[in-house]
């Protein structure tokens, strides 16, 4: 062994050890000796391998080499024995003292971090505990999503059937209509409801169009509630994407307004539109509804006495950028507060009765959906005058922009498409109502309900089948000239069931009718060669709007 350098090393509080190039102890202080449990008698018998963890001997002699071969000093981490069994992590910096051939040395400084490293290991514990959580709560809003569309599709679809033109006896139909469907009816307690209202009077059981009206509307937000809570999932997980699609925007505001006044039927609800602006435009109806919901909503929440108005105009006609305000003759908010008000769980009142009738998220959310649409919000309010919130949005009013000159340049709108109101109020071309339609839903009312949607709108030739397999029989003895398939069937997958259809008929198209709405059904069935998307609970208007892409003319 080499003789010992004789460097003080005493006054270094960490463990400081001098090494040969072979990584034999020459010299190391007493804190060495109070880490690893070894004497220099015992740590002269052995080599710095022999105190690191086995993951770390290699590494440890790669260090070791470079520090003696180029002069470089060394960081890095490892673990060293702290006992005969046990192992405490260091951060290792080695740095060369001599490169005299054959006379090699270097300075090894071992500082613990152990108490260092279990908060890192807690930290990664927690952030994968957080993200197990997540992935849970994302399951489990994606399958209380999925359940909970089924039923609202029969809802709505009922809904929609007892509103058909020239209809008189909605009671009539009901009840007919409860008929055909009670053997599907599980619950016994809505069996005996049914049972104990048809004995009242007919205004009594069922009431006027108004009340149907209502129903219908109720029902709406309810499915947009259920869209919503996906959505609130996939904002946090950052997967949440527009969808951009024709609205009318005027109808779409009367719609938020309409239903937020049931709920404060003495209050004025206002909706004043700059008159530059058009009706329809081309962005995600979804998003923008659940932003205008959430403002009206908190605003009829706040609001005793006066009145809530919604006021749109452009913001900047040339970029295409729409501004909005919800304007509330309402308690208020302190001057404090407004820079809060946007922050998950804040209230304007905690503690009060009235914070208690929300979440404190809604604004929250407000926002992030307001910056997905490529604008902001920020709101204006002094207590006992009101609030007003202000947001905008980035908006395609029509196909084209004109560009004009007329003391300098600058932008003015086309005309909205012709087209546009004749395809909204009839979406079907006439030379498809001959076209056969083959339905696989193994929901007997959803299926049944579909049917005859379909069949008010003038389509002949439908079959159902309520099972993958009766499907693919009825496929292939009748070919039809297009399949609308649940993604979700007790015997096989839509997408298992697509392909077997494929393979007989290559060109059928087959849409997606089904309760999953996540992005990634969509993209696995866009992948998988589906003609179409529709989620439930079903727009009408939206399956035509596919059935005529399909078929865009003779």
């Amino acid at each position: 062994m080499h003789h010992p350098v004789n460097i003080p090393l005493s006054f270094i509080l960490d463990p400081a050890m001098i090494v040969d190039r072979k990584g034999r102890f020459l010299q190391c202080n007493p804190a060495t000796f109070d880490q690893t449990g070894y004497d220099l008698q015992a740590l002269q018998q052995m080599t710095a391998a022999d105190l690191l963890h086995p993951a770390d001997t290699r590494r440890a002699r790669l260090e070791l080499l470079k520090v003696i071969r180029n002069g470089q000093s060394r960081a890095f981490e490892g673990q060293i024995r702290s006992g005969p069994e046990t192992y405490a992590w260091v951060r290792i910096n080695a740095h060369l003292l001599s490169n005299t051939p054959g006379a090699e040395t270097a300075l090894v400084i071992a500082r613990d971090i152990s108490a260092e490293k279990a908060r890192e290991l807690e930290l990664r514990r927690a952030q994968r505990q957080a993200e197990l959580a997540s992935k849970a709560k994302s399951r489990y809003i994606s399958t209380l999503n999925h359940e909970l569309r089924t039923p609202l599709n029969s809802i709505i679809q009922a809904v929609h059937l007892l509103d058909g033109p020239g209809e008189k006896y909605l009671t009539n139909k009901l009840e007919k209509l409860s008929e055909q469907f009670s053997e599907h009816l599980s619950n016994e307690r809505l069996r005996e409801v049914a049972d104990k209202s048809s004995d009242a009077p007919t205004g009594e059981r069922l009431g006027d169009n108004r009340a149907l009206h209502v129903i219908r509307l109720a029902a709406t937000h309810m499915r947009d509630l259920v869209n919503d809570a996906l959505s609130i999932a996939r904002i946090e997980a950052g997967e949440l994407q527009l969808q951009p699609r024709k609205m009318n925007l005027k109808r779409t505001i009367e719609e938020v307004i309409e239903l937020n006044s049931l709920s404060r039927p003495s209050l004025d609800f206002r909706i004043a539109a700059a008159p530059d602006v058009p009706n329809h435009f081309t962005m995600d109806q979804k998003v923008l509804r659940q932003v205008l919901t959430n403002l009206v909503a908190n605003a009829v929440r706040y609001t005793d006495n006066g009145s809530v108005t919604v006021r749109y105009a452009w913001e900047n006609r040339c970029e295409g950028s729409l501004r909005f305000e919800v304007r509330d003759t309402g308690m208020g908010i302190p001057e404090y507060k407004l820079n809060k008000i946007f922050n998950a769980f804040e209230q304007v009142s905690p503690g009060s009765e009235r914070a208690l009738a929300g979440t404190g998220l809604g604004l929250t959310i407000v926002r992030r959906l307001v910056r997905l649409m490529g604008g902001e919000i920020r709101a204006q309010s002094q207590p006992g005058h009101g609030s007003t919130f202000t947001f905008t949005i980035q908006a395609q009013p029509c196909r084209q922009w004109v560009q004009e000159k007329a003391n300098g340049t600058h932008c003015s709108l086309c005309l909205d498409n012709p087209d546009f109101d004749v395809i909204a109020a009839n979406p079907v071309h006439r030379h498809l109502l001959n076209k056969s339609i083959l339905i696989i839903d193994d929901d007997p009312i959803s299926r049944e309900l579909l049917h005859r949607r379909l069949q008010r709108e003038g389509f002949v030739k439908i079959r159902t089948a309520g099972n993958g397999i009766l499907g693919l029989q009825i496929a292939a003895h009748e070919a039809p000239d297009i399949v609308m398939l649940d993604l979700h069937l007790p015997d096989f997958s839509g997408f298992r069931i697509a392909r077997r259809l494929r393979k007989e008929l290559p060109v059928l198209p087959i849409i997606a009718v089904t309760a999953d709405a996540s992005e990634e059904a969509y993209q696995k069935a866009m992948d998988s060669g589906f003609s179409g998307f529709v989620p439930k609970p079903i727009d009408l208007h939206d399956l035509l709007i596919h059935i005529n892409r399909v078929f865009p003319s003779d």
